[in-house]
């Protein structure tokens, strides 16, 4: 009985872990849609609604980074951020 309970205890972690991820994958693609988004945002629109467009982006992806962090701390929420960044408007 209690092996089972062992087994049911290490399953239900790799499951929490399983998902864990998942949000953490989840999370950097929308951080990426987001500076895409506002890259986008910069070569379009009128100059009023450009500001206003990129502004609501850079707000929600701070929201984003900030949830992330949640699950793997501030300094690799920012990198992660940064380098996304750098990969997707700079081209590099």
């Amino acid at each position: 009985m209690i092996e089972m309970q062992k087994l049911l205890l290490s399953l239900t972690i790799v499951e929490r872990a399983a998902t864990m991820s998942s949000e953490i994958a989840q999370l950097r693609e929308r951080i990426e849609l987001e500076i895409e988004s506002m890259h986008q945002g910069l070569i379009g629109l009128a100059m009023v609604a450009k500001h206003q467009f990129i502004e609501a982006r850079y707000h929600r992806l701070g929201q984003l980074e900030e949830e992330l962090a949640t699950h793997v701390g501030e300094v690799q929420a920012a990198q992660f951020s940064c380098q996304a960044y750098i990969r997707l408007v700079k081209g590099e």
